[in-house]
């Protein structure tokens, strides 16, 4: 990965300070405020966001980023009234126990990292949030969500392929077809973006923007940047490589070489499963790993936190949630569920996204119990082989030979 601009010159505010840069290259940026005096004396609705010189290219979502109304209302739970005073509200979004957890896992000073913290002032603007990012494997495919900030449940994952559009809806109703078929016009805003003199045009970051519809048009407005993966493109087709005993993924972000390729899937995490103790993943070791994603051990903010610092290489994630084992999930979950689960998906270097038929495929229900319940006794990581190729478009795997 090359350095940019702001990988050389690190800045504190990576939101507010590339936001500004990037306002002065002509594109829209909501307005900003120099203090929390000002923000309340502009009348608008206002965004606390987070800031902290790691944001640029580290864990994302590790601080809250919230509505100043939060700390006005007594109806919000945790959040105290702060007036005028930008102090008092810092301290309050400062305590954050993901940046706690963090520190631990990585050796880093707690207080000197919480001292980098700070926020910034937007004006918010409501409308549909969009996280987009191009293809680290396939020219021309792009991956963009889409939120509904109004209806939080409404969200989308559209898969741009140089000009075919495939979209995983969740709650759809709440996307209208403006939106829907803006989707080319907010790749160009993307790549406008994307090739300005500070950033590298080979990188393919996540860019968070927001769209707001005035008179019948749509209007982009920039919020973030946040680096992925250089693109590295593949030419082959997995069809031609993938065995007949492997089964297809539809779904798919990246490439592996042009080969199938054996992984160790960490399939139980100590830490993370039920009957092991937290403390547990503090003693496992960091650095590029491959996962098959269960979604049934991440929701402690423990394992926000590890997955997001770990999860670099390949991931199978089994995409099911409460109403069902349909692959429209994945709009749901990566549109509305946040930057935890977006970056997840999209920073690996592959990710495969699988139903519960694809899973047993790989791994009976009896093995993952198994498994769970050896990670908790001995402490240990739990893995299993899979064999897998894919070329940015379609993947293939199976339990490898070995197992």
């Amino acid at each position: 990965m090359l350095d940019d601009y702001f990988t050389k010159n690190i800045v504190m505010q990576p939101k507010k300070d590339i936001g500004d840069y990037v306002e002065s290259q002509g594109i829209p940026v909501p307005r900003r405020f120099a203090n929390l005096s000002e923000a309340r004396a502009s009348g608008k609705d206002i965004l606390v966001r987070s800031e902290h010189p790691q944001d640029y290219s580290g864990v994302s979502g590790l601080f809250e980023s919230v509505g100043l109304r939060c700390f006005d209302d007594p109806c919000w739970i945790g959040y105290n009234p702060v007036g005028n005073d930008d102090d008092c509200l810092r301290e309050q979004l400062a305590d954050s126990w993901r940046a706690k957890f963090l520190c631990r896992l990585c050796g880093f000073n707690e207080e000197k990292f919480k001292g980098d913290f700070s926020v910034s002032y937007w004006e918010y603007l409501d409308g549909f949030n969009h996280k987009i990012l191009a293809d680290s494997s396939v020219k021309g495919r792009y991956h963009i969500t889409t939120r509904n900030t109004e209806e939080d449940a409404s969200g989308m994952y559209t898969i741009w392929d140089n000009d075919s559009q495939q979209s995983l809806h969740y709650r759809p109703g709440g996307i209208p077809i403006i939106i829907k078929e803006n989707m080319e016009d907010l790749i160009d805003f993307y790549e406008k973006i994307r090739n300005l003199d500070r950033f590298d045009p080979n990188h393919c970051p996540l860019v968070e923007a927001q769209s707001v519809i005035k008179d019948g048009r749509v209007n982009h407005y920039f919020l973030q940047y946040h680096k992925t993966r250089d693109f590295n493109p593949v030419d082959f087709d997995a069809r031609e490589i993938s065995e007949a005993d492997m089964i297809s993924f539809s779904v798919v972000r990246g490439a592996t070489e042009e080969r199938i390729e054996t992984h160790k899937m960490t399939v139980a995490i100590p830490g993370l499963v039920a009957g092991s103790p937290y403390e547990d993943i503090y003693s496992l070791p960091i650095g590029d790993f491959s996962y098959l994603d269960l979604r049934e051990d991440t929701g402690a903010e423990v394992g926000f936190v590890f997955l997001e610092r770990m999860i670099r290489d390949t991931q199978i994630v089994f995409s099911v949630f409460e109403r069902g084992e349909s692959l429209n999930e994945l709009g749901y979950r990566l549109a509305v569920c946040g930057h935890s689960r977006s970056s997840r998906h999209f920073k690996p270097r592959v990710s495969a996204w699988m139903d519960k038929k694809t899973l047993n495929y790989l791994i009976t229900d009896k093995e993952i119990v198994e498994m769970k319940q050896k990670a908790a006794k001995t402490g240990k990581v739990q893995t299993i082989d899979i064999d897998i190729v894919s070329d940015g478009r379609k993947a293939f795997a199976r339990r490898a030979l070995s197992n």
